[in-house]
């Protein structure tokens, strides 16, 4: 498969313009800056690792199986993750102080955890990726 990763680079030079732009200037601290502190964090985690995968899915003999395998892993675990600390963020800003219910709390971590959970036990089913021979 030929991956292009213009893409990854973009996202992270804009991910490092947004963050030095948000560090730069003074921030009080509440439950949103933290939140989009954290999304900013997964989301350049992401893409670098995204970047990492590439390369080593390209070069199988740089790394052993099993470092494959937990690269990608920890790389889908914090690509599902994006969404769902943006939403988190989003609802912060918009319920600035109201809680969230416990059926939102459920709506907001169920879906996330199955998926979370596959990805975690797919060297066991193969049902979110799996290697062949070549890497």
């Amino acid at each position: 498969m030929n991956y292009i990763i213009h893409y990854d680079i973009a996202a992270i030079i804009v991910t490092v313009v947004i963050g030095i732009h948000f560090y730069m200037k003074k921030n009080i601290s509440t439950i949103q800056n933290r939140i989009f502190k954290l999304l900013l964090i997964v989301e350049l985690a992401a893409s670098l690792l995204d970047l990492v995968t590439v390369y080593t899915m390209k070069h199988p003999p740089t790394a052993a199986r099993f470092t494959h395998y937990a690269l990608n892993m920890v790389y889908l675990a914090l690509f599902n993750l994006t969404p769902v600390v943006y939403f988190t963020y989003i609802l912060k800003v918009i319920k600035k102080t109201a809680s969230t219910s416990r059926k939102e709390k459920f709506l907001m971590i169920a879906p996330i955890s199955i998926c979370e959970l596959l990805i975690m036990t797919t060297p066991l089913h193969g049902l979110v990726f799996h290697m062949n021979q070549s890497g």
